[in-house]
């Protein structure tokens, strides 16, 4: 199969790329052995950019024998901001699903919250998690306190 792609749509692969290994890559101190098959495919990718006429947004690391991106690359692209938002609104969902699991769980009698039914989890969690909402959007983490035990 070839797939043709002009140079914009390449360069858009290469943001989209970014974000990938990011994501699979990026908050990993020892890789497992699976991210290796997507770093392959990214390598090989990454090692096209010169045939688009963007060897300018991707270079060969001697020393480590794989391409990367430049600091052009890095700098002109999108991908960055998408990430900050995307982290940005998966701290929120977070912190709020998790607060919420939390009370739940300490209600009396309820304990595990595996062992709820859906409806039954989603009837206790979903105000508390409107609730959590709410405070955040209005207060961020301004009124957020821990606790010394």
């Amino acid at each position: 199969m070839n797939v043709s792609l002009t140079q914009r749509e390449f360069r858009l692969l290469l943001d989209l790329l970014l974000i990938a290994d990011w994501v699979i890559h990026g908050h990993r101190r020892e890789e497992p052995p699976e991210a290796d098959t997507y770093r392959m495919v990214i390598q090989k990718f990454l090692s096209l950019a010169k045939d688009f006429g963007l060897d300018d947004l991707v270079e060969i690391d001697e020393e480590l024998n794989q391409y990367r991106p430049t600091e052009k690359l890095e700098a002109d692209t999108g991908a960055w901001k998408m990430l900050d938002e995307y982290d940005d609104l998966l701290f929120w969902e977070e912190l709020i699903v998790r607060l919420a699991e939390r009370d739940v769980a300490g209600m009396p009698g309820k304990g595990d919250v595996g062992s709820m039914s859906a409806e039954e989890y989603d009837r206790l969690a979903g105000p508390l998690e409107e609730k959590y909402a709410g405070e955040f959007y209005q207060h961020g983490l301004d009124r957020l306190t821990l606790r010394n035990s």
